[in-house]
């Protein structure tokens, strides 16, 4: 079987960052299989962007209207969602080169018990100057319950086992990405990759 990533970010007048974002999605070539656009009801320049992404990109897919908050804007990216493979990347966020996707693919090709993996992440400034590289931490449950110790945007997800543990928490305003990851973990520990 092969695997199909399908992209979620969720949105609300991030038009100063997104088409950074989107570039980088659409830079994974062959590798992507769509990207989902959740956006909650911009103001700015949003959704001018999306739709002329969306115009010449058909994996490209997007809605806009309101919701009860992030998780809520990211469960509805997942129902949305047709590939076997999601991840959440935040509009202000982007991968660091065209070859994410394709490892993804091959790591899950090559481990057919992987229900989740995770990587490291750099954090850069405004202008895209380095600040700081967070390499891949070791995991085990243990460690992640005393903090989250994982990344939300270099994380990618069968979406089996998300539904199975009930998706994000629409009750949780702030870190809901570490709930999901406790739910997550309680069942099978992730892979950790470095090469993300």
């Amino acid at each position: 079987m092969s695997h199909r990533i399908s992209v979620i970010t969720v949105t609300l007048n991030a038009g100063r960052f997104l088409a950074d974002c989107l570039d980088s999605v659409v830079a994974q070539g062959d590798s992507l299989f769509e990207h989902i656009i959740v956006d909650g009801g911009s103001t700015d320049s949003t959704l001018e962007i999306v739709k002329k992404y969306a115009t010449t990109d058909s994996r490209i897919r997007w809605i806009s209207e309101p919701d009860r908050g992030i998780s809520d804007a990211m469960n509805k990216g997942v129902a949305l969602a047709t590939g076997d493979i999601i991840c959440h990347l935040n509009s202000d966020d982007y991968y660091a080169h065209p070859q994410v996707f394709s490892t993804v693919l091959n790591l899950f090709a090559q481990k057919p018990a992987c229900l989740w993996l995770t990587g490291g992440f750099s954090f850069v400034s405004e202008n895209g100057t380095l600040i700081r590289d967070f390499r891949a931490r070791r995991y085990s449950f243990r460690r992640l319950v005393r903090g989250n110790i994982l990344f939300h945007s270099s994380t990618f997800i069968k979406r089996e086992l998300f539904n199975s543990v009930g998706g994000f928490n629409l009750s949780i305003s702030l870190c809901m990405d570490y709930d999901l990851f406790l739910r997550l973990g309680s069942v099978i520990s992730p892979l950790v990759v470095d090469e993300l």
